[in-house]
């Protein structure tokens, strides 16, 4: 026992964000099949913005979720990440055109999900948690989430999830660092234009500018920041289809999946719930005998440390700190103000999708909780703040076991 202790207690001192990251990019890249991704509408995308063009330029057959207008292919989906990938795209078209016949994207998801990982070590770190807290709530992340299948598997919708994580830690850590109103704005804008859902996010990143005492001026840089990104996708949005406010997503949803009762609807709490909370595996008496649906696993199947989100929202109301006027607890009791605006990113994001058409589907966990998983470390960060239990360890050598059985379930049995 003394030799795992010690031998735990090394790797704990010898981690940091570089290693982690490079671990992740080694996981990744062995989880990965090494077959062309060739879902890759935002490379072809890339390639059309180089020629001038907001429209897909000759999309193949096989890439059909699009908004047609005027007899165009428009990309209903944030264009970020092809934005992103521009640099990556033109030096393909120099040297190897055409970038989506060579460029596989499965490897720049790959590159951005490590990264990922880098940024959740620095924006544990900047919360005040301990080093041990922060090691397992990477590793966590990292190896234990669905973060490790959306990675490494890289196909366009995954890619978006893993750049809107960049943006959204990009925005954490500014704002538990220097806070740079305007540098926070533009990271959090960044990852609305990457995934809808994350414009819920901007109450976390206004509560993290103001403390420990409010700062108006920090405030306002931030909503200026996000105005800027807003007019960006306005402009956007006007340039291909007259309206500032349509980005053709749900002309385009409608068009090719015809939900029943529309995009979003309270009709599907039913079908939602269990999909998020405790859809699991299916058994059966003939090989593989354990078995993932489409829709996939939920996110306390797919990471059972979550389950700490329990008690650490008992703690949260529990101990709530010495009241300030209207009842509210003191400005200056940072960290529980803090976790109130995690609290207050994750809810809302959960519920919407909650009442959203579809849960993802082709899958191996709910790759949904993505848009909010940073906030749910946070949570975590601060509830753990200087030790982790036994049972935390546990649980989260589980969720390495589930999440490895999945990657590789997946790679033989599905895409």
């Amino acid at each position: 026992m003394n030799a795992v202790k010690k031998l735990h207690e090394s790797a704990v001192a010898a981690a940091g964000p570089l290693n982690m990251a490079a671990w992740a990019v080694l996981i990744y890249v062995l989880s990965n099949s090494g077959g062309f991704m060739y879902f890759n509408y935002y490379i072809y995308l890339a390639e059309s913005m180089l020629q001038g063009k907001l429209y897909v330029l000759n999309p193949p057959t096989w890439l059909t979720e699009f908004t047609w207008h005027a007899g165009k292919p428009y990309l209903f989906y944030g264009p970020l990440p092809a934005i992103l990938l521009l640099p990556v795209v033109a030096l393909f078209q120099l040297f190897r055109p055409p970038a989506h016949e060579f460029l596989n994207l499965s490897y720049v998801s790959i590159v951005v999900g490590a990264i990922d990982v880098a940024l959740v070590w620095i924006m544990l770190e900047r919360l005040g948690a301990a080093r041990k807290v922060v090691f397992w709530i990477t590793l966590v992340f990292a190896f234990g989430s669905v973060h490790y299948w959306v990675s490494e598997y890289g196909n366009n919708w995954l890619f978006s999830q893993v750049v809107a994580e960049f943006f959204l830690l990009l925005g954490a850590i500014e704002a538990l660092g220097k806070r740079r109103g305007v540098l926070v704005g533009l990271a959090v804008g960044a990852a609305v234009l990457s995934r809808n859902a994350c414009l819920l996010t901007v109450p976390f990143y206004l509560v993290a500018l103001n403390l420990p005492k409010p700062a108006l001026k920090r405030s306002a840089w931030f909503l200026a920041g996000l105005a800027f990104m807003a007019a960006f996708n306005g402009w956007y949005n006007w340039a291909r289809f007259g309206n500032p406010l349509d980005n053709g997503y749900v002309a385009g949803e409608a068009a090719l999946l015809r939900p029943a009762h529309g995009s979003f609807s309270l009709h599907y709490l039913v079908k939602m719930l269990p999909a998020y909370v405790w859809r699991g595996p299916t058994f059966q008496l003939t090989p593989p005998f354990v078995t993932v649906t489409d829709h996939g696993l939920s996110l306390f199947w797919t990471t059972p440390p979550f389950l700490y989100l329990i008690p650490a929202m008992v703690a949260f109301f529990k101990k709530r700190p010495p009241a300030w006027k209207f009842g509210l607890p003191a400005w200056s009791a940072s960290d529980w103000w803090l976790a109130a605006a995690a609290w207050s990113a994750v809810l809302p994001i959960a519920f919407l999708y909650l009442c959203y058409n579809g849960d993802g589907w082709r899958q191996f966990g709910s790759r949904y909780t993505l848009d909010y998983a940073i906030f749910i470390l946070v949570i975590l960060g601060l509830y753990f703040k200087d030790n982790l239990p036994k049972a935390f360890i546990w649980l989260a050598g589980a969720a390495f076991a589930i999440n490895v059985w999945g990657v590789v379930w997946w790679r033989v049995f599905k895409w």
